[in-house]
């Protein structure tokens, strides 16, 4: 009997796991489905004229009013009749041009439906409908250049009416369906290794999410049998290897590159975690749904049975197009002179982040905080693998030349009268690294060349960033603002590896330097590591665009308040919520 019980228990298991199954397959057809919408060019029937050919048998019989007849009834007389005659282009055969779709205005009264007929070469050979005399006027069509017949009419010929005597007729441009989502355009510098295949990541086009899933089930069902049955070593064996094979694929699932674009993305252009040779610059666009959250970066989700990025979902990186430097330069400027301030920021995303993700955070960031300039972003080579961190650590040195020149780039070739940076994480290295350079480089009356600088949750050795990097950076720009947060795990790893507090900690080693404004997030954070807050939390969003929009010290900032610390100060959120509006832009 007991026997009997685990197995209806397993079989219903295993039904749950292939309902599942079945489920996520068709989630996933209906996400692929709502990728590849496109606009359908031809909404009406086309037809498509017959051959004409003489008729040996039958000859056309054309009345005196000089209508052709071409089916040789007589029938001319019950017809609405044309008040011109048919041009001869009107036995070409259909061979000899080929037709085009264009409008045929039929006459509603006599319940006829919108069709298609031929192109301005071809005269419409004539129907079962009845056609007013209008409309066979409106098929008069300009008679200049006509292509050679393949046969004369028997009838006297008249002269067909000209195009100036007769408007040409119009096609109707298909109407675009409307779309639930806007795309942000964003600039880009990179020194990546670049990718042209897609082939490049092969283990990209495995199904992760499915074999994750499936060993997920196994695992289960091997639990439930463990729960009910003798507990042999080598069932547990099996059950303990089940488990691990879930973890490490759902570790590849979340680690390596997938190709998961919609069919509207352009990926040609990919850029991976290698160093590449040179300074590359381009433009990305990147949508933004319409139901899009502030503070959000909305990916498909497995919990949601969502395995394809969808656009009117998600927010997806859609196209990456390389520009010479001259062309980046040129397109940028154009986009800064369409924002009356102005203005453009330049964000350097810090450890395990792909060029696809910094691009997708930069157009965020572009949204959220309402920014009308120009977004742009720097990619520095990270190796986008949670367990690559001394590798990263090795790129961002490696990147701090071609940064300095990216930034001063953007400084000098444009019109912008304002140009802001934000960094997070360990891009606050190579950020201020390059700063440091510049500070040096640039001559003292051409200084200060930025206008506000955003340090955000900074991964750099608080005594260092005290002695050697805040006295130089400080000279660069207007503002330097830290945001730094006690609630920062990863941080506090950090700290645990190198052995000394980090810059972007508070708490009692709360960086406060003169010349840099602090401000203490870490009420405002409640996310697993609280390391992301510059991006997703609300709060510190709406103090970044007042700090950006408005230049305001933080004195005269919202729900900020001041806090002592020896003879200098640093500022708190006085409450946890305070957040920008969610509507779209």
């Amino acid at each position: 009997m007991k026997a009997r019980r685990i197995g209806r228990m397993v079989r219903g298991v295993m039904l749950l796991a292939v309902l599942g199954l079945v489920g996520c397959n068709a989630q996933s057809a209906r996400d692929t489905a709502s990728a590849d919408k496109r606009p359908d060019a031809d909404q009406g029937v086309e037809q498509t004229s017959p051959d004409v050919r003489p008729d040996e048998s039958r000859p056309p019989v054309v009345p005196d009013s000089a209508v052709f007849d071409p089916d040789g009834l007589g029938s001319a007389a019950e017809e609405p009749r044309a008040t011109a005659m048919m041009p001869k282009s009107a036995f070409v055969p259909k061979s000899a041009v080929v037709p085009k779709s264009v409008p045929l205005a039929l006459d509603p009264s006599a319940g006829d439906e919108p069709r298609e007929t031929a192109s301005p070469s071809i005269a419409p050979q004539p129907t079962a409908r009845r056609m007013t005399s209008s409309a066979m006027e409106a098929m008069q069509l300009p008679s200049s250049d006509p292509p050679e017949t393949a046969m004369e009419s028997p009838a006297t010929e008249t002269e067909p009416p000209t195009a100036a005597s007769q408007p040409a007729p119009t096609v109707a441009a298909p109407i675009a369906p409307p779309t639930d989502y806007t795309l942000v355009k964003v600039f880009y510098g990179t020194d990546r290794e670049a990718l042209t295949d897609a082939e490049s990541h092969p283990l990209g086009k495995i199904p992760w999410e499915w074999l994750t899933a499936a060993a997920g089930a196994l695992t289960l069902l091997l639990v439930l049998i463990l729960c009910f049955s003798k507990r042999s070593a080598a069932l547990r064996l099996v059950t303990g290897m089940s488990l691990i094979a879930t973890i490490a694929l759902g570790v590849c699932m979340y680690q390596i590159p997938r190709n998961t674009k919609p069919d509207t993305a352009d990926t040609s252009l990919q850029y991976g975690g290698g160093r590449g040779t040179e300074l590359q610059m381009g433009v990305c666009e990147v949508s933004i749904p319409k139901t899009h959250k502030v503070g959000q970066l909305e990916s498909p989700s497995i919990l949601s049975l969502e395995f394809n990025e969808d656009p009117e979902k998600h927010v997806v990186l859609m196209s990456v197009e390389r520009r010479e430097p001259d062309a980046f330069f040129d397109e940028l400027n154009a986009r800064i002179n369409e924002d009356p301030a102005k203005e453009a920021f330049v964000f350097v995303h810090g450890y395990n982040v792909t060029f696809e993700k910094a691009a997708r955070r930069t157009a965020q960031l572009a949204h959220d905080l309402r920014f009308d300039g120009a977004p742009i972003f720097y990619s520095w080579p990270s190796a986008a693998n949670a367990l690559q961190y001394t590798v990263d650590e090795n790129n961002v040195v490696w990147t701090v030349p071609q940064l300095r020149d990216f930034l001063l780039g953007v400084a000098q070739k444009t019109d912008a009268r304002r140009v802001h940076l934000i960094a997070h994480s360990m891009g606050n290295r190579a950020l201020t690294a390059a700063l440091a350079r510049l500070s040096v480089e640039v001559k003292q009356e051409e200084l200060p060349i930025f206008h506000e600088i955003l340090l955000t949750a900074p991964d750099i050795d608080a005594d260092v960033f005290r002695r050697d990097i805040a006295p130089a950076i400080v000279k660069t720009a207007r503002r330097v603002t830290l945001y730094a947060s006690s609630n920062d795990n990863a941080l506090v790893a950090s700290k645990q590896v190198h052995g000394y507090p980090r810059a972007g900690e508070s708490g009692p080693n709360i960086v406060v330097l003169q010349g840099i404004d602090t401000i203490d997030v870490s009420g405002v954070d409640t996310s697993l590591l609280g390391h992301s807050y510059y991006g997703s939390s609300d709060s510190v969003l709406t103090d970044m665009a007042q700090l950006l929009h408005e230049v305001k010290p933080p004195d005269l900032r919202d729900r900020l308040k001041a806090v002592p610390k020896g003879t200098l100060r640093y500022w708190q959120f006085l409450v946890e919520k305070m957040g920008l509006s969610s509507e779209t832009k």
